[in-house]
C-alpha cells in the first residue's frame, strides 16, 4: 500500500501549483512592462517579453488541474462550469470558421486575444474556485492591491 499516491496529498500539491501560477500572473503584468521598457536601454535591441507566451506555457497545466479536480470528485460541475465550457465551445466553432484560422488561434499581432489565451483565462478562472483557503485569497488580494497601487 505504499505505492497507493494519497489524493488529498496530490489535491494539495495542485492547489498549491494554481495559487503560484495565479500570484506569478499578477506579478509579471507590471514587470512584463519594466522588461519590454528598459530593455531597450541596457541590450540595446528592444527585448520584448509578452504575457501571451506564459498563458501559452500555463494552459495545459490549467487544464491538468481542472479535469484531475473533476475526475477525482473533488470538484462537481455546476452551472459556472458549463458556460464557460460553453463559452470555449463557441469559440472553437467561430474558430473552425474564422476567415484566418492562425489569427483566431493565436490573436492579433499586439492583441493576442485568440482562442489559446482565452481559454487559458477560462481554466484561471475555473481553477481560481478551488482555491477555499482564506489565507490564499488574502494573499492574492492584496497582491492585485499591491500591483493596481503599482501600476
Amino acid at each position: 500500500m505504499k505505492n497507493k499516491i494519497d489524493s488529498d496529498k496530490v489535491n494539495s500539491i495542485l492547489d498549491k501549483i494554481n495559487f503560484i501560477i495565479i500570484i506569478c500572473l499578477i506579478a509579471l503584468v507590471p514587470i512584463t512592462f519594466f522588461i519590454n521598457y528598459f530593455s531597450l536601454f541596457h541590450f540595446g535591441s528592444r527585448f520584448t517579453f509578452k504575457i501571451h507566451q506564459v498563458l501559452t506555457f500555463i494552459l495545459p497545466i490549467e487544464i491538468f488541474i481542472h479535469f484531475y479536480k473533476l475526475f477525482t470528485r473533488r470538484h462537481r460541475i455546476d452551472i459556472f462550469d458549463l458556460l464557460i465550457y460553453l463559452l470555449i465551445l463557441f469559440g472553437i466553432i467561430s474558430t473552425i470558421y474564422a476567415e484566418d484560422v492562425n489569427l483566431a488561434i493565436w490573436g492579433s499581432i499586439y492583441r493576442y486575444e485568440g482562442l489559446v489565451q482565452i481559454c487559458a483565462y477560462y481554466m484561471l478562472f475555473l481553477n481560481s474556485r478551488f482555491i477555499n483557503k482564506k489565507e490564499l485569497i488574502v494573499k492574492i488580494v492584496n497582491s492585485l492591491i499591491i500591483v493596481g497601487i503599482l501600476q
